[in-house]
């Protein structure tokens, strides 16, 4: 299933565009993190690939003639159980809070290294700063989420 904990958003404020990534947070309100163009199109990708998987799993199961007792086994097997999906929602929420807690570069960075894979290079190019400063951003990341969660 697709992971709709965040959304993209291309903001055209007045002459500049803005490419960023927003994160629900507790009552409603949103985190906005402003991400390079690269990155903003990178990820767009990335939920189009997503798109296409459920796409084409649906499609699968469709054409799939199964009698209503192996149906029902392969729905159990996709569908997770109402536990688990409560403990899946904590973690959830537990995560978002963190984040929301940490600066935004720490955030932005954590996020773009272990979220979308980024090698620190290709980080420290997009935001014209040394590898040195992404690298202990992302250091003071973990810590700060480690002293958060526990």
């Amino acid at each position: 299933m697709i992971n709709e904990s965040y959304y993209l958003a291309n903001v055209h404020d007045g002459n500049r565009e803005r490419y960023v990534v927003g994160i629900p947070q507790f009552g409603g309100r949103e985190n906005l993190i402003e991400v390079d163009e690269v990155i903003f199109w990178l990820l767009k990708s990335f939920q189009r690939e997503d798109w296409r998987q459920e796409r084409q799993a649906r499609r699968r199961l469709e054409q799939l003639a199964l009698s209503d007792e192996e149906l029902a086994d392969k729905v159990g097997e996709l569908v997770p159980s109402p536990e688990d999906m409560l403990y899946q929602r904590i973690l959830t929420d537990n995560l978002r809070c963190a984040f929301n807690m940490l600066p935004p570069v720490q955030a932005k960075r954590f996020l773009l290294h272990y979220g979308l894979d980024l090698s620190i290079k290709q980080i420290a190019k997009t935001e014209h700063c040394s590898d040195r400063a992404v690298r202990l951003c992302i250091e003071r990341a973990k810590k700060n989420l480690r002293k958060i969660l526990k």
